[in-house]
Parts: structure tokens; sequence; C-alpha cells
């Protein structure tokens, strides 16, 4: 092909851009698009340079926003692109194991998606409407610390987890944790953009705020929170149970037996069963099922964690609890789930849903009542910290008593997931968890993904998916905290009150005089 026609064509395309770049559909569908991308920066894919290109072309299509009402759809659409890519795991979670109508697991999945990039659109509606891009980190972590408590919180896909394992940012997780990381990232892109193409002071304050957030990070991959103790050798039961048969009356024995053969193959002093891994009550593991474990963990004087449900009296009524028991030479100990999985243990306005789960979703053990107290397990010399699947998303509430473990045990259930990116995403919600803490994960799970995790989030090794095995690692021992084991989320709490201050103050002085610069920029 001759250079004029190459020119030729690259003119043709450029005045198409020029001609439909601003068209509000137009701004829309590339949204969409930005958001569908940004899901390349979770795992599986750990592309951690790109949700940052993601969020930048956002923010400039946000300064190009003609009203908050545009800058609200812009927001949506970025999120529905991001949700829909990223949830599409939940069409085999509602349809094959929930047994729902596959035209009502699309519209379940649908409004769940728009339900979740709503909180997205109120960041990009906020910036907007203070006509102030600086407001947008702010407006986005306090979104995403929205989406992660209200209705018992679902924060999957949390912006700070794109840096998760060995993103020039994750450093910041030991000080700020998640939300504190989302803040941070979407800092990171709007001051480039004032550095870039701001005027005046807006431009060097852009410029300096940026180098130092970086140099900040840089600085942090050098802090040593933890020091590290004695190795501690555990063993981590992968049962590879199918969903369909798992909670069968006739095959709970047989669920049983298989794990107990699978401890044979474990060399270790702790044992680590995956959750609901006994398809029965503590109750009924009293007899001969508590005298086997027993038998086995003294003859390998081991301790033996075994996920397995629970219930309490509580007046009239009886409350059931998704558990972790031991049963081993360090006595027995109990540990309840504290973060119920939304329509999956339990329902939310059931006077609204429940007619759905009665005629259309059948999904067992819905009806779980939420774990008051968190206690360290003592095993041996060691205090360890028990988290249970859906606990993992919460880094707050797993910090507060991990900062005196000495290691992390972590079990869920993948199988909901099926072979989907799911299991992935989950592993990484882990990684997080390590790098945030500072302690290394022994990691349980029913299919997978069963690993050990160390602590800046690397996974050491990992067992193949939908097998049933036996995982024999040595866990180094950790003592010591980081900033945000010991602080929590107080670190994001400052920076969200500072920004909320300042957005308020932009705020009045908008509603004063109406002829304000209205640039983002």
């Amino acid at each position: 092909m001759s250079n004029a026609k190459l020119i030729s064509r690259r003119r043709l395309i450029l005045n198409a851009f020029n001609k439909y770049w601003h068209r509000p559909s137009f701004l829309l569908v590339t949204a969409a698009l930005l958001g569908a991308m940004t899901v390349f920066g979770f795992a599986p894919f750990y592309f951690y340079c790109l949700p940052l290109i993601t969020l930048f072309v956002l923010c400039w299509l946000l300064c190009r926003s003609q009203t908050p009402s545009h800058a609200f759809f812009l927001g949506l659409c970025f999120g529905l692109g991001m949700y829909v890519a990223g949830l599409s795991w939940m069409l085999t979670t509602l349809h094959e194991f929930g047994e729902m109508p596959l035209w009502l697991a699309y519209l379940s999945t649908a409004i769940l998606c728009l339900y979740l990039a709503s909180f997205t659109a109120l960041a990009t509606w906020i910036a907007a409407y203070v006509r102030a891009l600086w407001c947008l980190p702010f407006a986005w972590g306090l979104a995403d610390w929205l989406r992660g408590y209200i209705g018992g919180g679902f924060p999957w896909l949390t912006m700070g987890y794109t840096q998760v394992p060995g993103g020039l940012f994750s450093s910041y997780l030991p000080v700020a944790g998640v939300y504190g990381l989302s803040i941070i990232l979407v800092g990171v892109v709007v001051t480039f953009l004032y550095a870039l193409c701001g005027t005046g002071r807006r431009r060097w304050v852009g410029a300096l705020s940026m180098t130092a957030i970086v140099a900040l990070g840089m600085g942090l991959q050098y802090v040593s929170w933890t020091t590290e103790g004695d190795p501690v050798r555990v063993s981590l039961l992968q049962g590879n149970i199918s969903q369909q048969t798992k909670w069968s009356v006739e095959q709970s024995k047989q669920i049983i037996l298989s794990y107990l053969d699978l401890m044979q193959q474990a060399d270790a002093e702790v044992m680590v069963l995956p959750e609901t891994a006994f398809p029965i009550y503590l109750s009924q593991a009293m007899g001969k099922t508590k005298d086997k474990l027993m038998a086995l963990a003294f003859e390998k004087h081991a301790d033996i964690l075994v996920g397995m449900l629970d219930w309490q009296d509580a007046g009239a009524t009886r409350q059931k609890f998704n558990a972790v028991v031991n049963y081993g030479v360090s006595g027995l100990q109990v540990q309840h789930k504290t973060h119920l999985v939304p329509f999956g243990e339990f329902v939310p306005l059931s006077f609204l849903f429940s007619p759905i789960y009665q005629h259309w979703f059948h999904m067992p053990h819905n009806d779980f009542s939420v774990g008051q107290v968190k206690q360290l397990f003592l095993l041996g010399a060691n205090n360890v910290a028990v988290s249970i699947c859906y606990d993992d998303l919460f880094g707050a509430d797993l910090a507060e008593y991990a900062r005196e473990a000495s290691y992390i045990v972590s079990v869920s259930n993948g199988a909901w997931f099926g072979n989907s990116v799911g299991l992935e995403q989950y592993l990484q919600f882990s990684q997080a968890r390590a790098i945030e803490n500072q302690k290394m994960i022994a990691r349980a799970s029913n299919n997978g993904i069963t690993a050990f995790i160390d602590k800046n989030g690397e996974v050491l090794v990992r067992a193949a998916k939908n097998k049933a095995l036996t995982l024999n690692y040595t866990v180094d021992s950790y003592q010591g905290s980081t900033l945000y084991s010991r602080c929590k989320d107080a670190i994001f709490y400052i920076l969200e009150l500072i920004g909320l201050i300042c957005i308020a103050s932009r705020l009045i002085s908008v509603k004063k005089n109406s002829q304000i610069d209205g640039s983002c920029v």
C-alpha cells in the first residue's frame, strides 16, 4: 500500500474520531469499554498498570463532561463494564449451583452489576458536582467503602486489589489497607492529569503530589514490619467434593471418611480442612467422629482444623453458624464466621426476596447467623488467626486480631465458582490480607485454590484445582504488626475526613459564586 493511501486512511480515521468522540453516546460506550479493560488489572491477569491507564482516560472524559448527570452516567457505564466483565462467574453460581432459571440468573446478575456500578457513578457525580477533579479520589474511596458495608457488603473488585501482589503501590497496604489504596491509586491518576493538563499552580502542585506518592510507595517497600519466628509444618487438605453432593445426607459419612484418608498423607503439626468440609453439626461430631479425629491428632501430635456447622440456642430460637473447630493436642476451639455472603448465607430484605428463594433459587443453608466474637486459636506455641471464606474480604476485621497472630489460616469452599476467574479473584483477596498484616497465610479450599501465601502476597505453592490431595509446606511464623494491623482503617478515615472537609469547602464556594471556574482540572 502506498504512503499516500496510508495517509488518506489515517485522515479518515482521525476525521471520524473527531466527529464522534464528543458525542455522549460515544463517550458512554468508551467508559464501559474502559471499565471492562480494568478487569485485567485483577487476578488472574495482574496487569498492574492497566487500571491506572483506564482511570486516567476516565478522568479525561470527566473533565469534558458537560453536566454532573453526564458524569454520573460516565461513572455508571465504567462500573457496568467492570462488574459485568469481572462478575461473569455469578451466572455459574446462580444457574448451575443455585438452580435458578437462566433468564433470571442473567437478570439477577445484571441488577447486581447495576447496583455496584451506582457507587462508581456516585463518585464521578460528586467530582463533577463540585467542579473539581481532585475530589474524585476521596469520593471513589468513600464509594468503595460504602459498597463494602451496605446490606452486609459486597467489596468485590475494589480498585486497590489491582496492585496485589506485585504492583508498585501495594506497599501502601500495610499502612492504609485496600480502601486507602483505592484513594491513593485514583489520587496518582488525578495528580498526573493535573501535572499534564493543569495551569499555573495546579500543574506544579499536581506534579509534586504525584512524585511524593510514588516516592513514598517506593520507600515503603523497604520497611520491615514483622520479624520471622519459628517455622511450623502445616498440611492443607483439598477434598474436591462436588457441590451437588456435598449436602447429601447419604454422602456425609463417605465425605468424612475421604478426609480421614487425606489426613493419613499429612506430615504436619497443623492440618487444615476447608470450609464446611464436614457436612454435619458440631454436636453430631462428638461421638465416633470426634474419637477418630482425636486419635489421629494424638498419633501425629497435631491439631486438626475442621470446617463444619454449629448451632446455639438463643432463647426460643436456634442459631446456626458456619464454623471452624480445632480437634487435637491443643484442645477443642471454635470460631464462627462473622461475615455472611448476601443471598448465599442469609437473605437481606427477606420480605422482598423470600419468594424468589422459595420458587426459583435453591441455595442450601441460607439462614446462617453472624458470629459475634473473633478469637485467636492457640495451636502449640503459636496464636493463629482463622478467616472463614467471605471474612477474607473484610481486611479491617481480620487485622484487628491478626496482629497478635503468628500466621493466618483461611478456609473456603470455591466450588461455587466452578472453573471461572472467581477462584483467582478470591485468591487475590487472600494475598491482600497477607500483605496488610505481613503474615503468611495457609489457605485451604474444597476444590481450589489451595495455597500457601508469603507475607508479601506471593503464592509460594498451590495445589492443582479439582483434585483431592494433601498439600504439605513449612509456614514461617512472624511476630510484630503493621500500622494497618494496629490502626485498621484509621488512615483511610483520616484521608476521607480531610477530603470531605475540602469537598464541603469547595461546595460552599460553588454555591456562593456560580461563576467559579467550571473546569475540573
